[in-house]
């Protein structure tokens, strides 16, 4: 049966913005295994939880007590694994309890060199050593004292987004691609170079082909964010001597019942609504843009 009242805080709770310095948005390395040499970025799943932690600790936050610095500076995050369950839309079983710790396992323990405000280089990692507790079936994580300056305290430099707007996207690309939107969402167009894509998402040796990195990478991520978040992307390719090397992407913030309707289809992404509310509402959404356009 459902808890209202939880499903309450849950509503709250994705309202809760994420805030990131623009450098963990604009210079992410993919993650380089020692054993097999190949290069990964962190999963949607993986993506989701740091956005989720990130959230807790964001000045509109009413858990704030359960924050905690350390005599190192690091920051304490402690959770609920009901709370993060029920607020990103997943059922609270076993079977999750166990990927919610592979997840922090991963989140952990790939990292890559970033560069801090002083010039001197340290491992970044999103967390280290998460502890969960059966007694209480909470979730403590550390954020690392080097990498606490480029999430609290922000004052310019930074992008700020709720975390509902990437609780739905599912592609492994969508949420980084979001992000980068985000961050040039004020200059309404953002250019990458198919050498940078290639880079930001470990795809060196793959979709060689500019068509099937455009089929597989490019179109699912713009189809996502279009649908589930508050941008409305399209883009053309640029070219040089009739190859393609880039494209422009065009960035527009979505209002009314465009976003209504956005957040209705994350809504029911991430199943926290019936399928008869969803119809009603999408049917009423739709009718306002018709309305809209007709003038």
């Amino acid at each position: 049966m459902k808890n209202p009242e939880k499903d309450l805080e849950a509503i709250k709770q994705r309202e809760y913005k994420v805030v990131k310095h623009n450098s963990l948005i604009e210079s992410v390395v993919p993650y380089m295994d020692k054993v097999t040499k190949q290069k990964h970025i962190l999963k949607a799943v993986e993506q989701r939880a740091v956005n989720y932690i990130l959230s807790l600790i964001s000045p509109n936050c009413e858990l704030q007590r359960n924050l905690r610095f350390t005599s190192e500076g690091a920051l304490e995050v402690e959770f609920p694994i009901s709370q993060y369950c029920n607020t990103c839309g997943l059922s609270i079983c076993g079977k999750n309890y166990k990927d919610i710790k592979a997840t922090l396992q991963t989140i952990a323990t790939r990292g890559f060199w970033l560069d801090d405000k002083k010039g001197n280089s340290f491992l970044f990692t999103w967390i280290t050593t998460p502890k969960i507790n059966s007694d209480d079936g909470t979730i403590i994580v550390t954020i690392p004292e080097p990498v606490v300056p480029l999430l609290i305290k922000l004052t310019d430099n930074f992008t700020v987004f709720s975390l509902k707007e990437t609780l739905g996207l599912r592609g492994n690309y969508s949420s980084p691609f979001y992000e980068l939107f985000a961050a040039k969402a004020f200059q309404k167009s953002r250019t990458i170079t198919i050498e940078e894509i290639r880079e930001r998402f470990a795809l060196e040796n793959k979709y060689l082909n500019v068509d099937d990195l455009k089929k597989w990478v490019i179109d699912p991520s713009i189809k996502e964010i279009n649908k589930l978040t508050s941008l409305n992307i399209t883009y053309k390719a640029i070219r040089s001597n009739r190859r393609v090397v880039g494209y422009t992407f065009m960035i527009e913030k979505k209002f009314g019942a465009d976003k209504d309707l956005a957040e209705l289809e994350t809504t029911k992404k991430i199943k926290q609504i019936s399928e008869s509310r969803y119809n009603i509402l999408k049917d009423y959404y739709q009718m306002e843009l018709t309305d809209y356009v007709k003038g």
